[in-house]
């Protein structure tokens, strides 16, 4: 590998390098490859925005959510954006890598922005530089990416997938563990009705179907998205008050707790429709209770449901929460959609309606000698999630013992 620092742009290349970016060359068994380095979301944006239009990206990793986030939650807490773009040799746009630093037991880690709070994180790659790529051509790049950041003592990637749409991952190649959770996801068809028969049986249906009738008998149903300002505010508002008390109730910490996040995924919702990433909140109503709700965002051909509640009270025993998520399907197939995107864990829900399961996995990266000190503990922890939410006793006994403590 050889690098050469730059500090002038190169006419013709796709979007422009700002002055004040950091710029080197990277030798590769694809070319030499131009590395910048973007500490800014403005001046990222052009390029971003171009290569997510013709390439895969996932919801985190989108541009108008990693922005989203890094300016709501992760930069006020002391992440530094360290956003990065390879390009060919003729200016083709290769690759951006949304990354951004932290601080953790004081030495620096690079992990891709958004990752601790996303259920996928990958780069934004021309798929056939994705298809090509070698982990050599990678780790060089890395390595120059840890220069140019300065002083990183780790690379930290979470529940990174193999492919996302039909695009490999080259940071999959490296050397990487199995991720605790898996995602999962439904396999849709234009045809809803024809896809609801062949998922479920005669007699589950008819289930389902006596379920809608109770919880119609409790008032009228009405399956919608907010359309407004005012009602986003309103929907999201419910929404983190049934989940909070869903927490309290299985012992587990409210995330919404931290006021940044729960930001996060409002202004998320405030976005205009058309922006992908954008959060639509869904909700089922049963007279003048909201008896459940499923937000989701289109990214491309794939709607990722990302947040869900459900009302305490007579309506829950009726399952309001598979009804929505029943009915969402059907409208999202009718726009076209590849794919309901459940996320990852494993649920009930998910089982009974996803076909496709999306191995994630985890990469840990040495980069001085610190971070082989750090890497070793991490490595053990999600070696150890993964144990015990892969055995159905260890993992019940983990939830007894989680709620204990959280009641005490």
């Amino acid at each position: 590998m050889s690098t050469r620092a730059l500090t002038r742009d190169r006419p013709g290349v796709i979007g422009a390098v700002p002055s004040d970016a950091g710029f080197a060359f990277v030798d590769t068994g694809w070319g030499r490859v131009s590395l910048t380095h973007y500490r800014n979301f403005d001046d990222a944006r052009p390029i971003w925005n171009r290569l997510q239009t013709n390439a895969p990206v996932t919801h985190a990793q989108s541009y108008a959510c990693a922005r989203l986030w890094h300016e709501t939650v992760s930069g006020p807490e002391g992440a530094q954006a360290a956003i990065f773009a390879g390009r060919s040799d003729n200016g083709g746009l290769l690759f951006v890598w949304p990354l951004e630093v932290v601080t953790r037991h004081g030495l620096r880690i690079l992990k891709w922005i958004g990752q601790d709070h996303a259920n996928y994180n990958m780069g934004v790659f021309n798929p056939e530089f994705a298809a090509t790529a070698t982990p050599g051509d990678i780790k060089s790049l890395l390595r120059t990416v840890a220069d140019m950041a300065g002083g990183l003592s780790l690379a930290h990637f979470r529940n990174q997938p193999a492919d996302w749409e039909g695009v490999p991952n080259p940071f999959a190649k490296l050397a990487a563990r199995p991720s605790p959770n898996r995602g999962y996801a439904v396999l849709l068809d234009q045809d809803f009705d024809t896809l609801y028969r062949n998922r479920f049986s005669g007699r589950t249906r008819n289930t389902l179907r006596r379920k809608e009738r109770r919880l119609s008998d409790l008032g009228p149903l009405k399956f919608g998205w907010a359309d407004s300002a005012a009602q986003r505010h309103e929907i999201f508002d419910i929404y983190s008050r049934q989940k909070s008390a869903w927490f309290a109730r299985h012992g587990i910490a409210d995330p919404f707790g931290n006021e940044r996040i729960r930001t996060f995924y409002e202004k998320l919702s405030q976005l205009p429709e058309d922006t992908p990433g954008h959060l639509a909140l869904g909700y089922l109503k049963v007279g003048g209770t909201v008896a459940a709700t499923f937000h989701g965002a289109m990214v491309g051909k794939r709607f990722h449901m990302l947040l869900s509640s459900i009302a305490d009270g007579e309506t829950e025993r009726w399952s309001p929460g598979i009804l929505l998520m029943r009915n969402q399907i059907r409208d999202i197939c009718g726009r076209g959609c590849l794919h309901y995107d459940l996320g990852s864990g494993l649920a009930r829900h998910k089982s009974e309606w996803c076909d496709e399961e999306i191995p994630l996995y985890d990469s840990f990266i040495a980069l001085d000698e610190a971070g082989y000190l750090l890497k070793i503990p991490m490595t053990l922890l999600s070696g150890a999630k993964r144990w015990i939410k892969n055995s159905p006793a260890l993992w019940a006994l983990a939830t007894s013992i989680r709620k204990t403590v959280f009641r005490r």
